[in-house]
């Protein structure tokens, strides 16, 4: 008998404390800098738009419609994405959450894809004037999600803004696009 009883009790602390997190976990949902933070850069790693936007306050929507294949390769592009929190600095209304992202670098993969398709026409595997763009995207998204892909890591310094009790991503803040955008320049 006392064993049954000893045996309930520690049930009933294990699922007090698991509940005690499940709830503290839902009510801190993009309640803090850091969240917002995270779930912009989750939904980057998905490339889900609408998502990426709910994270700024009253920023419209870019009415841009993409097509499959822009879409397939933007979340080849960002689908590697990985970062970690590194530091959170509240003050009053407004926080810096440094970050440390990675991501794939889209120019060594581009690159890559040139020497791979210059081999492949070179052998004579492939006629130069037949290949379309859907040829040339579908080897650059396999150079972007190999194994051995090239990445990129950026500490950032990420401004959010608290508005309602509720942190969302500073709009003025620009250091998100300059990672998003790293490497897309081909000039550099």
């Amino acid at each position: 008998m006392k064993k049954t009883i000893a045996l309930l009790i520690t049930l009933l602390m294990v699922f007090s404390f698991a509940s005690c997190s499940v709830l503290e976990k839902y009510t801190k949902t993009e309640n803090q800098p850091e969240d917002v933070v995270s779930a912009f850069l989750d939904a980057l790693k998905n490339f889900d738009a609408e998502a990426m936007d709910a994270c700024y306050y009253e920023v419209e929507s870019s009415d841009a419609t993409l097509s499959e294949s822009d879409i397939a390769l933007l979340s080849a592009m960002y689908g590697k994405v990985s970062y970690e929190i590194l530091n959170v600095e509240i003050d009053g209304s407004k926080a810096v959450v440094k970050v440390k992202a990675t991501k794939a670098d889209y120019v060594a993969a581009a690159e890559k894809m040139r020497d791979i398709m210059v081999e492949k026409i070179q052998a004579g595997e492939l006629v130069a004037d037949d290949l379309t763009d859907d040829d040339y995207m579908a080897v650059l998204k396999e150079c972007l999600l190999a194994d051995d892909a090239k990445m990129i890591t950026k500490e950032l310094d990420v401004k959010c803004i608290l508005v309602s009790n509720k942190w969302y991503l500073d709009a003025e803040d620009d250091s998100l696009d300059a990672f998003i955008d790293e490497g897309m320049d081909m000039t550099e």
